[in-house]
This record gives structure tokens, sequence and C-alpha cells, in this order.
């Protein structure tokens, strides 16, 4: 008889190549919300128990864990394994890092450092027109030193000192997320992979980022999808947290970012909002453990803050986030997703939509899948 089609060799090759990573995936993603969602109720009572909770504290700002490293076993258990992932402060932890002693303007201003960087003029979180310049590293802190006057003791202020928190820079200059694996040197400097002390070696799909500011230079209120460690290489900022059930309290605008969601509310300048936050001072030397999904604003309080910051991966989280992240970039990159609404990473000479009612259905079925609840009734 004659040879079923299915059984032609071509056809099995390509179910096999791409039919069973595709049910792979799909048995993934299955399996992994099948088990968040068994453990929803108890998500659900922890998120309305901090609610009745944050009705009793209107507008109360609590002061963040400091302490010094407490060693893995016991940081997944206090505050990265919990049913609510915490954020805290561990003090001293990256003090050995050479970039401590060695990390400055004039370092930065070697001619070893003329790679091209993008430089932010805006709050490119908030709902308005997202304004770069191109620079080169070495260029961008040449600027930096001679705009900068009188005395450079900020830079080594103490832990606790007090931080002027009101004044903003007439321009916005700000180096933001450059990525350290594309400057050649910079990796030396910071050996220790503090993401893998941290979180543990199954966290191996990390990045690594720069990010040099002037006083008054500010990252706007978001939210990412990975697990971030901040450390504090020179000078000192401000960060100030939300859990993620007070999502639309911050007024998301829908500007893309990949793995983010943008809000527009301004925790320094506008009122406290009903439920708690988090503040955290931080000096040279400081690690922030910053959970995922956890909103955070930074605002940078001495004369120059050179910090770096590590998004940290473990496979199965790669193999159902990032996957489609990278998918979503290059769509985006593409012109064919997250440029009406306006994005962080390309400049744009109008303003983008606002509000809820802008974000459009990708963002709205992803919320739902990770279950970001909004205040609980």
């Amino acid at each position: 008889g004659q040879t079923s089609a299915l059984m032609e060799p071509w056809i099995l090759a390509w179910i096999l190549v791409l039919g069973v990573p595709a049910a792979a995936y799909v048995t993934g993603y299955a399996v992994y919300y099948l088990l968040l969602w068994e453990n929803s109720k108890v998500r659900r009572n922890m998120s309305n128990l901090a609610w009745n909770s944050a009705k009793t504290r209107h507008g109360v700002q609590e002061e963040g864990e400091r302490r010094a490293w407490c060693g893995r076993q016991q940081f997944f258990s206090e505050y990265l394994h919990t049913i609510e992932s915490r954020p805290v402060c561990f003090t001293g932890i990256v003090s050995e890092w050479k970039a401590i002693s060695k990390w400055n303007l004039d370092f930065f201003s070697d001619v070893a450092h003329d790679v091209p960087v993008t430089v932010s003029r805006s709050r490119n979180e908030e709902n308005c027109q997202t304004i770069k310049r191109f620079s080169t590293l070495r260029r961008f802190a040449q600027e930096l030193r001679q705009s900068i006057k009188g005395s450079m003791e900020e830079l080594n202020a103490p832990t606790g000192s007090q931080v002027d928190e009101s004044s903003n820079p007439v321009e916005v200059n700000y180096l933001k997320q450059v990525d350290l694996n594309k400057i050649q040197g910079l990796g030396e400097d910071i050996v220790s992979e503090p993401e893998k002390d941290v979180f543990g070696p199954w966290s191996i799909f990390g990045t690594r980022y720069l990010w040099i500011g002037t006083k008054g230079s500010m990252t706007g209120m978001h939210n990412d999808d990975e697990n971030n460690i901040l450390c504090q290489i020179k000078g000192s900022k401000t960060v100030i947290l939300y859990p993620p059930y007070m999502k639309s309290y911050l007024r998301p605008n829908g500007k893309y970012d990949s793995g983010t969601v943008c809000c527009e509310y301004d925790a320094f300048t506008e009122a406290h909002l009903p439920g708690p936050s988090i503040k955290f001072h931080l000096s040279k030397g400081d690690l922030l453990f910053i959970p995922k999904y956890w909103y955070h604003q930074v605002l940078t309080t001495s004369k120059i803050s050179i910090s770096v910051n590590h998004f940290s991966s473990t496979p199965l989280e790669f193999f159902l986030f990032g996957i489609p992240r990278l998918f979503l970039i290059f769509a985006h990159n593409l012109g064919l997703y997250g440029r009406s609404r306006g994005c962080v990473c390309h400049q744009t000479n109008h303003l983008p939509k606002a509000s809820e009612e802008a974000l459009g259905w990708a963002e709205k079925i992803r919320g739902i899948l990770r279950f970001q609840y909004t205040s609980p009734v």
C-alpha cells in the first residue's frame, strides 16, 4: 500500500524540529501557571492582609531594612523565597570590588573609554517625550567633570548621612543602563558575581549595567520582571519602593520598556499613596535587593553617582519569560510593537498616549498571567 504522508521523513523531521519544542514550551507554561493558580488563593490572602494593613497605615513610609550579608540560605528563606519577596539592603557587600576605589570621572575620562553611549535627557519612564543624545563614555565623563564645581566630599558621604532630595539639575544628563559587557576591561573591576552570590549558581542568565548621573538624575517609577540588585559604587541614591499590589495607584502609562511596567506617579513630589512604601538611602558599598515586580523610583542625591545593577534569571525563568521578551524586543526594533504609545529606548518627537486605557492587549494579558493584582477588595 501507499506510505502515509505523515511517515515522510521530511515531515517527521519538521515535527521533531518545531513541534516537540513548541509542545514542551506550552506544557511548561501550563504546568507553571497551574502551580501558580493552586497557590493564588494564598497569594490573594497575603495581598488582602497587606492591603488591610495598608489601610491602617495611610501614607506611612518605612525606612528599609539594612543589615550585613546574612548568607545565601537565610536570604532565600527570609527575603527571596517567601510568599511575597521583600527588599533589603546589604551593607559593605561590594566594598572589596576594585571599582570602589578605581572608578571616578577621571578614570572614565581616559582614552580607553572612548566607546559610544546614549545619554538620556528626559525622565524616560514618564508620559513625556523620550529625548536622548549620542556621545562617548569618555566625552560624557569629561563634561560632567567640567560641570561640577566645589568639593567632592559627597562622593564619600558616610552611611546614614543627611541627603538633599529636593534639588534637580537644570539639565538632565543621565547615563542609563550601559551594558558592561560592551566596555572592555570594566568587568574585571567587578570580578565577583554578586547575582550568583545572592541568588545562587542557578542564576545563570544575568545582565550587568552601568549608571552614571548627577544630583537630581532620576529613574521614574517602574517595575521589572527579573530580580534585581543595585550596587552603589560612588555617591548616594535614594530608592522608594511599592509592592506589586499598589499598581493601580501608580498610574501605569503603557510606555514600552522591555520587561518593565512604566508609571506616572512621582514618589518624591506627589502626595503619599493610601498604602505603605519603603525608602532606602544607598551609600558607597551598599547592595539593594529589589524583588521582581516591585515598583521603584531612584533619585541621585550626591554630586555624582556611579552604580551597577544586575538582573538575574534562572533557566526556568528565562524559558518562561526571557524568550517571549526577546521576541517582543525583536518586534519592537522592527517597529511592529510598542511604538504607538512611545518607548524609553527610541527618541520621540511627540507625546505618547497615556493612562491605563492605552495599555495594549499584550500588556493586559501579561499582567493577568503574572498575577500582578491591583488593590484587592
